[in-house]
């Protein structure tokens, strides 16, 4: 099935026997097994290079500036959406963890409450790096080996209003 436009950038998300897609100003979900189109969610500023993150009863994806959308897993209805009054295009694939969205931009990295959509604070993330979260601790990784600058690993307790524990250069 051609979905029209494109280009599609980012890893498609699979969960529960749906395919999840992001690209070309909507998010799509498909059949794991037939391909066929399930939905399709028109958004704002869709960018090409976010995956979509995806739980039980909802589908996440954030795009440039941030414009940050949750989609009903089931029928892709918007719940909620943040969007400053900014535009351009990209975006990164964001995190999710107890309750939080990290999104990452090239603007500035936020985190939301994932039911609400209230910004709660900003953090510190190059944009090439998604943070890693287990327990309470945050994992942010900070620098570009690749284009030679020297990377900083820092370990942050999210019950703590992301305090530094450690670093690791």
């Amino acid at each position: 099935m051609k979905t029209g436009g494109g280009p599609y950038l980012a890893p498609p998300t699979a969960f529960q026997g749906v395919v999840y897609l992001s690209g070309s100003d909507n998010v799509w979900a498909f059949s794991q097994d037939t391909g066929n189109l399930l939905w399709k969610s028109p958004v704002a500023m869709g960018g090409d290079a976010s995956s979509p993150i995806v739980t039980d009863d909802a589908v996440y994806v954030s795009y440039y500036c941030p414009h940050v959308y949750k989609l009903n897993r089931a029928n892709g209805a918007q719940i909620w959406t943040y969007g400053p009054n900014c535009s351009g295009a990209g975006g990164k694939t964001g995190a999710l963890h107890n309750g939080r969205l990290y999104v990452r931009d090239a603007v500035a990295d936020y985190f939301f409450d994932s039911q609400t959509g209230s910004v709660l604070d900003t953090f510190s993330s190059p944009v090439e790096n998604v943070p890693a979260f287990s327990g309470n601790m945050g994992f942010f990784l900070h620098g570009a080996p690749r284009f030679g600058q020297i990377a900083t690993l820092e370990g942050r307790d999210q019950s703590n209003n992301n305090a530094l524990v450690w670093s690791f250069t």
